[in-house]
């Protein structure tokens, strides 16, 4: 495969066009699509994978993920993309769990945080007795073959008991009270055959604030416990929340609000992303808006010294100054010397969007400082990306790579690669990886890219995955695909 030339970080557009005018599309790494999706196992996976470590129930290597839409009831999946057991092999994609949306949550749209004994934690936008989302806590469940006599039952017990206090909690009545189809919900998710348990909704009243939409993956807290932020809140516009397992199995996980957003006009609001810890346990995260510009920004809380307390929030960054992104969307990175780096769905120098970096104050200072890296463009025949959304992977040199909704030589998504200067240069160069078809390979990436220790790229794809008739027949009734898993080798 012919190897694509890095693009240079130009500032005007007419030299822009001058460079680029006559370049050619071109493909700078091989991809491979792991798994499509058919609607009846998942549809339109909207986050990243997460890769399963040695040591757990499932094959080191998994690919762990979320699609928004599919399965039976059309609300969602947990879905696993097994490895080969030898070279030359084919991934297999397997439906962990579906979502059902009446009392279960609904359109999970990122990836899943692995916790202690094999469970994992599920952000969904959608679904529960109030439809706010929440996250929910899915075990595996012990093989039937495996159990001891009289086990089943018991657990199935537990589990039944554990639901009907769950819903008389959500809706305050006593679980005698409880509504017909809510104990035949209870009865259902108990069962032997379920395949994950419904453990714990995070969707629910706390503190006199009612919260809902995860706006990106549960953070582990180090101590069994999580941390996530929310997209919504009443009152206020978003909030921060602290989760800690329950003193019995299969309850209820108790949650507390840290801080609720929007409440002033100063304020950000509705918190984006996956939350970062940085080293003296504060919490960094992105929010969609507000701020100096009402743009958006970046915002650090920092713990009470009393616990308890509300936690102190600070913004760091306000976006929409000149040439700044704005909207910030997708996870944060946290590099060496505390440097958070991100992306921004629009705004830089083109309105395109950007790949921004933000640098701790200078000793004695209390200003960060934020570099554009690189503001993404388009003009007639330039193939660049557009509308970077996901977030970011940064490699052992330093090196960032990262995926964009659109743009690219068929304007359905890129992964593109920024290459860190060397010596004195100052300018990151960009190379796209891989330009979506729309076709058999996808189209419109959302999540963020993972890496394994080889250095191969993992990520999805919302649309498309078909081929040949099937990709004939989908375009001619309005449709692409349902979204892929690939792997990439730069």
């Amino acid at each position: 495969m012919t190897a694509c030339k890095a693009r240079p970080r130009l500032a005007a557009a007419w030299l822009m066009l001058a460079v680029w005018f006559a370049a050619a599309p071109c493909q700078a790494a091989a991809l491979k699509t792991l798994a499509r999706f058919d609607l009846a196992n998942g549809a339109n996976p909207s986050g990243a994978v997460t890769i399963v470590p040695n040591g757990t129930s499932l094959p080191a290597g998994t690919l762990l993920g979320t699609a928004t839409a599919g399965g039976p009831a059309n609300r969602g999946t947990v879905f696993a993309v097994v490895p080969p057991t030898g070279a030359g092999g084919r991934w297999s994609l397997q439906t962990l769990y579906s979502f059902s949306g009446q009392y279960d949550l609904a359109t999970p749209t990122s990836s899943v945080t692995l916790l202690s004994g094999g469970g994992m934690a599920v952000p969904a936008s959608g679904g529960g007795p109030y439809w706010l989302g929440g996250v929910d806590t899915l075990t595996p469940q012990t093989p039937t073959a495996s159990r001891p006599h009289g086990a089943a039952s018991a657990a199935n017990l537990g589990r039944f008991l554990a639901c009907l206090e769950f819903f008389s909690t959500k809706l305050d009545v006593s679980p005698d009270k409880l509504p017909k189809d809510i104990k035949q919900h209870c009865v259902t998710v108990s069962a032997d055959s379920a395949p994950l348990d419904l453990v714990g909704n995070g969707a629910r009243r706390a503190a006199a604030v009612e919260t809902g939409s995860p706006a990106g993956v549960p953070l582990p807290d180090g101590a069994g416990g999580l941390y996530v932020a929310v997209s919504s809140s009443s009152p206020g516009a978003g909030a921060v929340l602290h989760q800690t397992p329950p003193a019995t199995v299969n309850h209820v996980w108790p949650q507390t609000v840290l801080y609720v957003f929007g409440q002033s006009s100063s304020d950000l609001s509705t918190p984006s992303g996956t939350l970062i810890a940085g080293a003296s346990g504060e919490l960094y995260g992105a929010a969609l808006f507000g701020g100096a510009y009402n743009k958006g920004g970046i915002y650090r809380l920092t713990p009470p010294a009393q616990a308890g307390r509300t936690w102190k929030e600070d913004i760091i960054w306000s976006f929409g100054g000149a040439g700044d992104g704005i909207y910030p969307s997708g996870d944060l990175l946290l590099g060496p010397g505390g440097v958070i780096t991100g992306v921004t769905p629009a705004g830089g120098s083109a309105g395109f969007g950007a790949v921004f970096q933000l640098a701790p104050p200078a000793s004695g200072q209390t200003i960060w400082q934020e570099t554009v890296l690189y503001s993404f463009f388009t003009v007639e025949g330039v193939y660049d990306g557009m509308t970077p959304e996901g977030g970011l992977y940064s490699d052992s040199a330093g090196n960032l790579y990262g995926t964009t909704r659109d743009g690219g030589a068929h304007f359905d998504g890129t992964v593109f690669k920024l290459t860190k200067p060397k010596g004195r240069a100052t300018d990151w160069r960009e190379t796209i990886l891989w330009s979506f078809t729309g076709g058999a390979d996808g189209a419109v990436p959302l999540g963020k890219l993972v890496a394994d220790a080889a250095g191969y790229l993992y990520g999805t794809t919302s649309l498309g995955g078909l081929a040949g008739a099937a990709q004939d027949h989908a375009l001619a009734v309005g449709c692409c695909g349902y979204g892929t898993v690939f792997k990439l080798r730069p």
